[in-house]
């Protein structure tokens, strides 16, 4: 197990490393950064950070791994250009969809 999933469980057991939903926040908020000169996130990207909090106890050590590997997949992509916007678009999906694998009530009201 990579050391990001497991710093990523041990937040919601021990209150350790980063906050995921924090983190979550700042991943939108970069995504909306890297994006605007494709269109990608020209409305601000918010991320309601204490109702993301009360919806984790009902994410597994899974689902916390997979929502990490979106946020450092996201973090890694460049800056979008006109001429890089279809290549943006698609590495910005593939980072998006393992996140339709997360558990019933994981990151959902």
């Amino acid at each position: 197990m990579r050391a990001s999933r497991r710093c990523l469980a041990l937040a919601l057991a021990l209150g350790g490393c980063a906050d995921v939903c924090e983190r979550a926040a700042a991943v939108a908020a970069d995504l909306a950064t890297a994006g605007a000169a494709c269109g990608v996130g020209t409305s601000p990207l918010s991320l309601d950070v204490a109702a993301c909090r009360a919806t984790l106890p009902r994410c597994s050590g899974d689902d916390l791994g997979t929502i990490g590997e979106y946020e450092d997949c996201v973090t890694a992509l460049p800056e979008c250009t006109p001429a890089t916007r279809a290549d943006f678009n698609a590495r910005l999906t593939a980072c998006a969809t393992p996140m339709a694998a997360l558990g019933r009530g994981c990151l959902a009201p």
